[in-house]
């Protein structure tokens, strides 16, 4: 029996108007599966059913834009003069606003879909934001490490995970392989 996507794609388009910011694929998927009475299910027929049909709207001009946080343009910073790059500097300049306290402050995810709302609640604490999406590259523990070490303080990792065997697995494995965290809190998805 074939299902009728029109209420999917409504609460879809509901649920990304909610959001003050663009959010991913992904995040969708994951609000339209907790969605009751819409049939949508959690599984890659869905998931890849959703993806084509959101594109298809968003070339269409019928569906709100969603966020690739997993590609980007490279294009190097230009401007028109160096009066506009000065004017350009000056409105993204800011200290460190951690500096002076005791220890570094590190928030951390397992999952990537975390990367717009951490931006937007936090920004403004200038806190670092770590997003191992699964099992964390080498490379990326590797940058992580380093960027404790030179900082120099106590590092701590407030982290958000899956409360599922892979989702503590991920966190031992990160805590094992980047060894720099004076305290780790695991901060939400408790089983109470």
């Amino acid at each position: 029996m074939r299902r009728s996507w029109a209420p999917i794609l409504d609460a879809a388009t509901s649920v990304v108007d909610e959001y003050p910011y663009r959010i991913t694929l992904r995040q969708l998927h994951y609000r339209l599966f907790h969605l009751s009475g819409l049939g949508y299910r959690n599984d890659p027929n869905d998931y890849n059913q959703l993806s084509s049909r959101t594109a298809e709207g968003r070339r269409q001009g019928s569906f709100p834009a969603l966020v690739d946080q997993t590609r980007t343009v490279h294009r190097p910073l230009s401007w028109s003069s160096p009066t506009s790059a000065l004017s350009w500097t000056a409105e993204v300049y800011r200290r460190d606003r951690t500096e002076g306290q005791d220890h570094l402050v590190v928030l951390g995810a397992e999952k990537d879909t975390l990367r717009t709302q951490f931006a937007d609640w936090f920004e403004e604490l200038g806190l670092p934001i770590v997003l191992t999406r699964g099992y964390g590259s080498q490379s990326y523990v590797d940058e992580i490490t380093e960027m404790a070490i030179t900082d120099g303080r106590k590092a701590v990792l407030l982290y958000v995970g899956d409360l599922d065997p892979s989702g503590e697995d991920i966190l031992r494995d990160f805590r094992t392989r980047c060894d720099v965290w004076s305290a780790v809190e695991h901060i939400a998805v408790w089983e109470d």
